[in-house]
Protein backbone atom coordinates (compact mmCIF):
# COMPACT_ATOMS: atom_id res chain seq x y z
CA UNK A 1 0.00 0.00 0.00
CA UNK A 2 2.75 2.60 -0.77
CA UNK A 3 2.41 4.63 -4.07
CA UNK A 4 5.56 4.50 -4.60
CA UNK A 5 5.97 0.87 -4.96
CA UNK A 6 3.17 0.76 -7.34
CA UNK A 7 4.74 3.22 -9.57
CA UNK A 8 8.08 1.82 -9.66
CA UNK A 9 6.57 -1.39 -11.50
CA UNK A 10 3.50 1.22 -13.47
CA UNK A 11 5.18 4.58 -13.79
CA UNK A 12 2.17 5.92 -15.68
CA UNK A 13 0.00 4.71 -12.74
CA UNK A 14 -2.55 7.38 -11.41
CA UNK A 15 -0.78 8.07 -8.00
CA UNK A 16 -3.38 10.21 -6.94
CA UNK A 17 -6.13 8.19 -6.65
CA UNK A 18 -3.98 5.13 -5.55
CA UNK A 19 -2.61 7.68 -2.77
CA UNK A 20 -6.33 8.12 -1.99
CA UNK A 21 -8.11 5.44 -1.98
CA UNK A 22 -4.72 3.32 0.10
CA UNK A 23 -5.01 6.57 2.87
CA UNK A 24 -8.57 5.39 2.76
CA UNK A 25 -8.09 1.48 3.11
CA UNK A 26 -6.79 -0.92 5.80
CA UNK A 27 -6.35 -3.22 3.35
CA UNK A 28 -6.41 -3.14 -0.56
CA UNK A 29 -5.63 -6.64 -2.62
CA UNK A 30 -5.36 -6.68 -6.85
CA UNK A 31 -5.78 -9.91 -8.43
CA UNK A 32 -4.72 -10.32 -11.83
CA UNK A 33 -6.35 -13.45 -13.29
CA UNK A 34 -3.94 -13.77 -16.09
CA UNK A 35 -5.76 -15.40 -19.43
CA UNK A 36 -3.10 -15.14 -22.56
CA UNK A 37 0.36 -13.67 -22.68
CA UNK A 38 2.08 -12.59 -26.01
CA UNK A 39 5.92 -11.76 -26.08
CA UNK A 40 7.22 -9.80 -28.68
CA UNK A 41 10.95 -9.78 -29.48
CA UNK A 42 12.70 -7.21 -32.15
CA UNK A 43 16.20 -6.50 -31.33
CA UNK A 44 15.19 -3.14 -29.65
CA UNK A 45 12.04 -4.46 -27.61
CA UNK A 46 10.76 -6.69 -25.81
CA UNK A 47 7.05 -7.00 -24.88
CA UNK A 48 4.06 -8.47 -23.60
CA UNK A 49 0.73 -8.17 -23.99
CA UNK A 50 -1.24 -9.95 -21.39
CA UNK A 51 -5.34 -10.28 -21.22
CA UNK A 52 -6.44 -10.80 -17.99
CA UNK A 53 -9.03 -10.42 -15.62
CA UNK A 54 -8.79 -8.17 -12.41
CA UNK A 55 -10.42 -8.09 -9.45
CA UNK A 56 -10.22 -5.52 -6.83
CA UNK A 57 -10.53 -6.57 -2.62
CA UNK A 58 -10.51 -3.23 -0.20
CA UNK A 59 -11.56 -3.31 3.26
CA UNK A 60 -11.91 0.53 3.97
CA UNK A 61 -10.77 2.05 7.90
CA UNK A 62 -14.66 2.44 8.00
CA UNK A 63 -17.36 0.75 6.40
CA UNK A 64 -18.00 -2.14 4.92
CA UNK A 65 -15.41 -4.43 2.70
CA UNK A 66 -15.59 -3.70 -1.15
CA UNK A 67 -14.53 -6.42 -3.51
CA UNK A 68 -15.02 -5.02 -7.27
CA UNK A 69 -14.69 -7.56 -10.26
CA UNK A 70 -13.22 -5.38 -13.04
CA UNK A 71 -13.97 -6.34 -16.91
CA UNK A 72 -11.08 -8.13 -18.50
CA UNK A 73 -8.04 -5.87 -19.07
CA UNK A 74 -5.18 -5.43 -21.75
CA UNK A 75 -1.82 -5.03 -19.89
CA UNK A 76 1.05 -4.10 -22.00
CA UNK A 77 4.71 -4.32 -20.24
CA UNK A 78 7.79 -3.70 -22.03
CA UNK A 79 11.21 -5.45 -20.35
CA UNK A 80 13.71 -2.27 -19.53
CA UNK A 81 17.12 -3.85 -18.18
CA UNK A 82 16.07 -6.60 -15.94
CA UNK A 83 12.04 -5.25 -14.93
CA UNK A 84 9.31 -5.69 -16.67
CA UNK A 85 7.59 -2.58 -16.32
CA UNK A 86 3.79 -1.71 -17.00
CA UNK A 87 3.15 0.44 -19.83
CA UNK A 88 -0.43 0.59 -20.01
CA UNK A 89 -3.66 -1.39 -18.81
CA UNK A 90 -7.02 -0.35 -20.28
CA UNK A 91 -10.22 -2.36 -20.26
CA UNK A 92 -10.84 -4.71 -23.18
Amino acid sequence: MRVNNVRSVYPSAPVDQLAKEFADSRSYMLIVEVEATQFVFTDTLTAAIVTARITHDIEPKTGPRSTKADQPHVIQLEKQGGSWIIKQIRAR
